[in-house]
Order: structure tokens, then C-alpha cells, then sequence
């Protein structure tokens, strides 16, 4: 039998409200796009409020407030003292009982403190985050580990977030017509490039990556829109070699399918990528249906114009080539 919360909410002194460190917005954005438009900032001023909704000052003390009366959906934002986070993180396990919305709330990663135990582990989603938060007006990111702690909608356990990376990938590209077109660079194929711990990646399967899990080996990332420099998820999926070839022919993008044993552009630029990975030629070769002899050209830098056993080879490629499925 399920007992009924009674809203005491956690014993506190009041006046504990300050809040005078203040959130870079490239974080904030980072959240609103993952977890929607932030309509209350919990412990903030008129003048550092974050989202564009409302506020509770230290004049109205946010930890005698009612956050799930006053806000029972969407989005709320916290960023308490880091000297004191024991009250709001007691404040935040209860409240998100009461709401359907998400609270998150930026604080030290201080697993081995009792707050976080008591308020923090198995109660929230812990996802700690990488680069570093710089704070407006300092110069350095933050000395300490920081976490973002997510409260309600049941959500729990551990995870990693490169919020940087999030953010720099939503300042990449257009909405147009439903899609998300890359603005820019990209590859000849006119799929977007995205640099990425040094290495040029195919946006649109970073694009997967990131929204939909990883991309298991041997597996395409195929448009449903047939726009190359879309990055929108949900147009994104997963193919074969083979199946891509067959969604071509249907849509009328190849004029026909090739043998068995041939290669298109497409899969020779998904061979190179899988190669410069460091992943071995034999289970490559299994997946395209081709020998190891073909993949030892790929790498050695051979394309095909129609045939798979007439390989015509260009020198100094500096470009990947195809659509980097």
C-alpha cells in the first residue's frame, strides 16, 4: 500500500537562498535542449535568473517554497551554494515525488558526502559532466568534478554527458523543412563534418550517437529524407550495406543494383572510416561481402568507378570520399 506524502518538506533555517555564482548559458542551453525549456530558476536574482521563466529570490527563501504547487510541470533549474547543498538536495528528492517534471541541480560531485548519499544516490540520475563549467566571470573551469543531478520522472543511475560537445553540435546546424541542415563544413559528399577529439567525423552519425546509442559494427546510419547534411535523429537509422542499397534503387537514387560483388561510393567511403578506426580488414570484408584483398586496396587508397574488379587508383587523397554511411 502506497503512503501519502505529507508535504513537510526538509527542516530548514531560512535565509539560506543566496545565489552568487552564475551558470555559463552555454550550459544552460545544453540542458534545455535535453531536458526542455527551464520555467522556473529555484535560487537565483532578477538579474542571473536562468531560462525565461520565473524565479525565487532570497527574499521569498526557495527552500520553504512549494516548487511542485508553484511549478508542477517542466523543467526547474538549481544551482545552489556549494557550501550548503545538503538542504537543496533534500529539497529536490522531495519535491520531484510531487511533480511531473525534472528538477536538475548543479553541484560538486561529492559521492563520499552524506547528502549524497542520503539525497542524491539512487534517488537522481547523476551525469557528470565533461569539459569543465567555467562560471561567468572566472577565467578557469571549475577546480572540482561537477555533476548534474536530474530528479523525477523516476530517472536514476550514472552516466557521463560532454555537455561541450552537445552544445557545439546544436550551434552547427539550420532547421529547415523538418531538417536539421548541417552550416558547416563538409565532407565532398555533402555530408557535414564534425571535429571530434581530432578526428573529422560524419555529423550524422555523431548525430546517432548521440541521441540513439551506439552504431554496432558492420551497421550504416541511413537518411529517411534523403538529405545528406540532415542531422536530425529522428530521420536517422540503421541499415545494412545491403539495405541501403535496395532503399537507393527504391527511391531512385542508383539507376541499378550492382553485383554481389561490388562496391558502391557510399560503401567505400563507410569502409575507409572503419578503417582509419583501427578496425581490422578480415571483419570489414565479412560484412561488405568482398575479400580482404579488396579492403587492402581501400586502404591503399583505391576507388571504383562501376566495377569492383577494375580498381582505379588516386593518389594523395586528402578528402573522404562518398556518403560515410
Amino acid at each position: 500500500m502506497t503512503q501519502d506524502i505529507v508535504r513537510t518538506g526538509p527542516s530548514i533555517a531560512r535565509g539560506r537562498s543566496k545565489q552568487d555564482v552564475e551558470t555559463p548559458d552555454s550550459l544552460i542551453r545544453a540542458v534545455e535542449r535535453r531536458f526542455g525549456p527551464i520555467v522556473c530558476d529555484l535560487a537565483a536574482t532578477a538579474e542571473n535568473k536562468k531560462g525565461s521563466g520565473a524565479y525565487i529570490g532570497p527574499e521569498q527563501d526557495s527552500l520553504v517554497q512549494p516548487w511542485a504547487d508553484l511549478h508542477p510541470t517542466g523543467t526547474l533549474w538549481l544551482n545552489p551554494e556549494f557550501g550548503d547543498v545538503a538542504p537543496w538536495a533534500q529539497k529536490c528528492a522531495f519535491e520531484a515525488q510531487l511533480r511531473s517534471g525534472v528538477i536538475a541541480m548543479l553541484v560538486p560531485a561529492s559521492v563520499g558526502a552524506n547528502w549524497w548519499f542520503d539525497f542524491v544516490h539512487q534517488k537522481a540520475m547523476v551525469l557528470a559532466l565533461t569539459p569543465r563549467v567555467k562560471f561567468i566571470g572566472h577565467t578557469a573551469g571549475f577546480p572540482k568534478d561537477l555533476a548534474l543531478c536530474i530528479y523525477g520522472q523516476q530517472a536514476n543511475g550514472f552516466d557521463v554527458w560532454d555537455w561541450g560537445l552537445h552544445d557545439r553540435f546544436f550551434a552547427s546546424f539550420e532547421r529547415v523543412d523538418g531538417c536539421w541542415v548541417w552550416s558547416r563544413g563538409r565532407f565532398d559528399s555533402g555530408y557535414g563534418a564534425f571535429s571530434l577529439r581530432n578526428k573529422n567525423r560524419r555529423a550524422h552519425r555523431v548525430a546517432y550517437e548521440m541521441f540513439k546509442g551506439p552504431i554496432p559494427d558492420g551497421m550504416l546510419v541511413t537518411h529517411s529524407c534523403d538529405n545528406p547534411p540532415c542531422v536530425n535523429p529522428r530521420h536517422l537509422s540503421l541499415g545494412t550495406p545491403q539495405s541501403n542499397m535496395d532503399e537507393k534503387v527504391a527511391r531512385g537514387r542508383e539507376a541499378h543494383v550492382r553485383g554481389h560483388h561490388k562496391l558502391t561510393p557510399d560503401q567505400v567511403s563507410a569502409i575507409r572510416e572503419r578503417l582509419s578506426a583501427g578496425e581490422k580488414q578480415a571483419p570489414i570484408a565479412k560484412a561488405f561481402g568482398v575479400g580482404q584483398a579488396t579492403i587492402s586496396l581501400i586502404k591503399n587508397g583505391a576507388t571504383w568507378a562501376a566495377d569492383l574488379d577494375a580498381p582505379s587508383v588516386r593518389q594523395g587523397l586528402g578528402s573522404e570520399v562518398g556518403s560515410g554511411q
